[in-house]
């Protein structure tokens, strides 16, 4: 009888232990990283300045896009070691010649300062040393590098690596640019017949929320290949929705093909 009981028992303690260990493996499979996906709605407006830089502002009208996702993601994915990741050259742009592992990004972030603050008990001034690193939190634009195809109707884009950083004001408040911090690899496949590549810019506005606020690209003359490819003019504006995905398990992100509409545009409308 007392060898049935201990049976019962050690097969119950057994049981108990299958069960704890498969809600584990449930739990853990829940806090793995999920696909990342949105939808934006843009207006594009025209650049009807003629200069080296093309740049096409947009008016976001997208909800629940959930960039800061994508940023922890992003954020994540450069310190996992398993994406290429480069530091900024002398220009601010990729640097081909400085791949970086998780460690060395982790030193090239590391900022530190010193300054003077009062002490409240002597009442004179003391050096410490103020942590300025710069964290996944101080993250303000997201610049999507894209390569560009007309396809019949609609048009394809590849993105090819993303910058993160922070948006530059002067002490007045005005825009003065991007500092890049570092930038992911997305794509390292062969490109063939596309047309040009560009950044999509994904900034922070007044309000901290992340919106996309222009499309730019440089070129060596005056010419305007964003504005051809979406077949706008100084008189029309570009309508278009995008849906941007980020696979985490393949390290990818991909744009959908998307079509382009044309409405009439004027300053006053804006």
């Amino acid at each position: 009888m007392n060898r049935n009981i201990w049976i019962i028992v050690l097969f119950g303690i057994g049981l108990h232990s299958c069960t704890d260990q498969g809600e584990k493996e449930f739990v853990d499979e829940a806090h793995r990283p999920q696909d990342w996906k949105a939808k934006f709605h843009l207006n594009l407006l025209p650049d009807t300045e003629t200069n080296e830089e093309e740049k096409i502002n947009a008016i976001d009208h997208s909800e629940n896009t959930k960039v800061y996702d994508l940023v922890d993601q992003l954020f994540d994915l450069a310190f996992s070691g398993d994406a290429k990741v480069y530091l900024p050259g002398v220009f601010g742009d990729l640097d081909p010649e400085q791949v970086v592992d998780p460690m060395q990004l982790q030193k090239a972030l590391e900022s530190y300062d010193t300054t003077s603050v009062e002490d409240l008990y002597s009442l004179g001034f003391v050096d410490t040393v103020v942590d300025m690193s710069f964290r996944k939190s101080a993250v303000s634009i997201v610049q999507i590098n894209c390569a560009f195809r007309k396809q019949g109707n609609q048009i394809m884009a590849i993105p090819l690596h993303v910058m993160i950083g922070e948006q530059i004001f002067s002490d007045q408040g005005s825009f003065r640019g991007y500092k890049p911090r570092f930038f992911i690899e997305l794509n390292h496949q062969e490109l063939k017949d596309m047309n040009l590549t560009a950044d999509l810019n994904i900034a922070t506005d007044s309000l901290g929320l992340f919106k996309i606020n222009s499309l730019e690209a440089y070129h060596e003359d005056e010419s305007q290949p964003i504005h051809d490819l979406l077949m706008m003019d100084n008189a029309h504006q570009a309508i278009l929705k995008l849906k941007i995905g980020f696979s985490f398990s393949r390290r990818e992100m991909m744009i959908d093909p998307f079509e382009v509409k044309l409405e009439s545009y004027t300053e006053k409308e804006v």
